[in-house]
């Protein structure tokens, strides 16, 4: 018989949620419609209540242990090596930033209990509910004053109308995911609690559905929309026929939409043939023609100097000298932030940021529970932005779409054990 003595961490204290850091992350949830600034103030707040928390130790073993932080620390080790040691350009100090607060919200957000991170989620469930009636007045009535938060979703207006209709998204798959977990959702509740639950469930599905399809600007949005409500299906359905029925049902969704759907079938033409024209041109007159030159130049940067890149913040200049195309000369970034780290800081710093997020979608897809379907869902969200977007490096997604992607990973975590459980806790024995 051979054992293993466990490492066990004692915290300051019994694990207890703190008022401020409800309100924190509930602020923050709601944040993730609004202008940056008041995501700023909310990771400050969250960050303060943390620090002052009482149980604060035990919350950075929960984070430590989760296994959740280290490939964004490792992503983050690797990047700083590769400013330290190769050129550096002029923005390189600005994506310092960019990558400690990618990090940073990560790890706030793994510290955080499982109270507070639903009290994230109901921020943010309850200013979808303004938004999506907000949208209905606007197209029934008109009128809806341009309040901020409203403009991003009302008046198509760059990155902050993106991120509105990736979070449309997550509002569909959320209503998705309530109707697909219903029966367990609805067990312990009577008849009338059921109804409402359903309901609201669909109300959320059509409604994001709707905003996105019939509304909304954003042919990002438009693209992962689809993807989403398959990953939810597949994770709460898990044989082979479901899969392929749910793979037809989808997809017979998503052609209807183009069908039906001016706004879709506009959006989603005007980009495929914009694409094909620049492509074949070598002179992009749209963001997708642009965005293939980007990649080409981001893979050549990457081919060249595979290792430490050709150094942070220098993708800029670089891009300026390769290309005599003034349409993108003021553009910082391949639009790719996984390119945009293989360019600058090598294909390590690519493959460490990739699988930060791959991470989340893994432990969510093996969490069986409705938790684990909001978390793949929300997970699918910010890693399918990064590749098409500055999901990482611009705080418009990084702290909306990763603070909601690691909330719905810590709000289906189990319990958080008392200080006496965590004391009188053995390891399992092993036979030798």
């Amino acid at each position: 018989m051979a054992t293993r003595d466990a490492v066990l961490h004692v915290p300051d204290a019994a694990p207890k949620s703190s008022r401020l850091v409800i309100g924190a992350a509930a602020l923050w949830g709601a944040s993730t419609w609004f202008p940056i600034g008041l995501a700023y103030l909310a990771l400050l707040l969250t960050f303060a209540g943390l620090l002052l928390a009482p149980d604060r130790s035990a919350r950075w073993a929960q984070a430590r242990t989760s296994g959740l932080l280290l490939f964004p620390a490792l992503f983050l080790a690797w990047f700083l090596l590769s400013y330290v040691v190769g050129p550096r350009g002029e923005l390189a100090d600005t994506l310092v930033f960019h990558s400690v607060r990618f990090v940073l919200t990560i790890a706030l957000g793994l510290m955080l209990w499982r109270r507070e991170a639903r009290a994230a989620l109901t921020g943010f469930g309850a200013l979808a509910g303004v938004m999506l009636v907000a949208v209905l007045v606007e197209v029934t009535l008109g009128g809806v004053p341009r309040w901020p938060g409203f403009i991003s979703v009302l008046d198509y207006g760059g990155n902050q109308s993106i991120r509105a209709g990736l979070l449309m998204v997550i509002v569909a798959g959320i209503g998705l995911v309530g109707m697909l977990w219903f029966n367990q959702l609805g067990a312990n509740m009577s008849v009338a609690w059921k109804r409402l639950t359903l309901a609201v469930a669909l109300a959320a599905f059509l409604a994001g559905l709707g905003a996105v399809v019939f509304y909304l600007q954003s042919r990002t949005a438009m693209l992962v929309l689809p993807i989403v409500l398959l990953g939810v299906a597949l994770h709460r359905y898990r044989s082979v026929r479901s899969w392929l029925l749910t793979a037809i049902v989808v997809l017979t969704l998503a052609a209807g939409a183009y069908l039906e759907s001016g706004n879709v079938s506009g959006r989603i033409n005007e980009g495929v043939h914009t694409l094909l024209a620049d492509a074949k041109n070598g002179a992009p007159t749209s963001s997708w023609g642009l965005r293939y030159h980007f990649y080409k130049f981001s893979l050549q940067q990457a081919a060249d100097h595979p290792f430490f890149g050709a150094g942070p913040g220098t993708w800029q200049a670089g891009w300026a000298t390769w290309s005599d195309i003034s349409i993108g000369q003021g553009t910082s970034n391949p639009h790719n932030d996984y390119l945009l780290f293989a360019a600058e800081s090598g294909l390590p710093a690519m493959l460490l940021l990739f699988w930060a997020y791959f991470r989340f979608l893994s432990a969510s897809f093996r969490q069986r529970s409705v938790w684990g379907s909001l978390g793949f869902a929300m997970a699918l969200v910010a890693t399918l932005t990064t590749v098409v977007n500055a999901g990482m490096r611009d705080a418009v997604f990084g702290l909306s779409l990763v603070w909601l992607m690691v909330v719905a990973n810590s709000a289906g975590r189990n319990p958080a054990p008392t200080l006496a459980v965590m004391l009188n806790s053995k390891p399992p024995s092993r036979r030798g």
